[in-house]
């Protein structure tokens, strides 16, 4: 007789489990340790570079000591894989290991290999396309990213090698942000319409100030000739007809028309005389012979 198959008790699978999800904390801790550690490593070397280039031949004498906050160590990694390698891109590799590492920590069921590998093309652009300004600062591109772009340079040309980069760049988006021409247009609306409205707010607030600015002045210019109050009745006085009758004096004399012609029988003006009436003379003695 065949011999039958013990299957397994709980108790066993339940070690199972406990053991391999202890290793995927082991392995998450450790990778997410080691991007601590090159995380600080490359952050320093970035202000440290040039002072701990003078050990390299003396790395093994304790007496010696290196500027790196990590020490030799930090400084043997950032020259290994940022001086040497591809300069300030390599951080995208290092927060790919800590999220590697929270992966296996937490059990995520997200791939991330599509990830690493999109993640590396881009280390390798941002290199090469920092390779153009490796006569000012060389950490930037690093010596691999250098020596990429000199490399694309001689068969490419300066010119040549801009145009790549642009055309590779756009593969990427493409590719990474899926871009179609609808979404093309659209981003090119909003852009459009964002200018729009924000060239309506700055006329808006331009008219807005030229109102207020309008209004503070007709209240200086009421503020500096106030109304005048009686000191009787309480009452604004009645402005002067003054102005009124310049104005009417400044008028043109073609705006005056006669309408009704003065008649030529102009009547004639009769001149009275008042005649003033004479005094009769009283002789003395009549005037004796009437009183007695």
């Amino acid at each position: 007789m065949a011999s039958k198959k013990q299957k397994p008790t709980p108790k066993k699978t339940e070690n199972s489990e406990n053991k391999s999800k202890q290793r995927r904390l082991v392995l998450g801790m450790l990778l997410l340790f080691l991007a601590v550690v090159l995380t600080v490593a490359f952050v320093s070397y970035f202000f440290t570079w040039q002072a701990d280039q003078s050990i390299w031949n003396t790395l093994g004498d304790r007496n010696v000591s290196a500027q790196n906050w990590m020490s030799k160590i930090g400084a043997f990694l950032g020259h290994t894989f940022v001086y040497k390698g591809f300069g300030l891109a390599m951080f995208i590799p290092v927060s790919l290991l800590a999220l590697t590492g929270l992966k296996f920590i937490f059990n995520l069921r997200k791939p991330l290999i599509n990830k690493w590998f999109w993640g590396t093309l881009w280390m390798i652009y941002i290199s090469v396309n920092f390779g153009f300004l490796h006569s000012k600062n060389a950490i930037l591109g690093g010596v691999s990213g250098f020596e990429i772009n000199r490399f694309l340079q001689d068969y490419l040309g300066v010119v040549g090698t801009m145009l790549l980069s642009l055309f590779t760049l756009f593969i990427f988006l493409v590719f990474n942000a899926e871009l179609t021409p609808e979404k093309v247009a659209q981003i090119w609306d909003k852009i459009t319409s964002k200018l729009r409205n924000a060239k309506q707010q700055i006329q808006n607030k331009s008219s807005a100030e030229n109102v207020s600015s309008k209004e503070d002045e007709d209240i200086v210019i009421k503020e500096a000739n106030p109304p005048r109050v009686d000191v009787f009745t309480h009452r604004t006085e009645i402005p002067h007809l003054q102005e009124d009758k310049e104005e009417a004096q400044d008028l043109p004399d073609e705006n005056f028309q006669i309408t009704n012609p003065i008649s030529e029988d102009v009547e004639e003006i009769v001149e009275f005389q008042v005649e003033k009436q004479k005094e009769e003379e009283i002789d003395p003695e009549v005037l004796a012979q009437k009183i007695g």
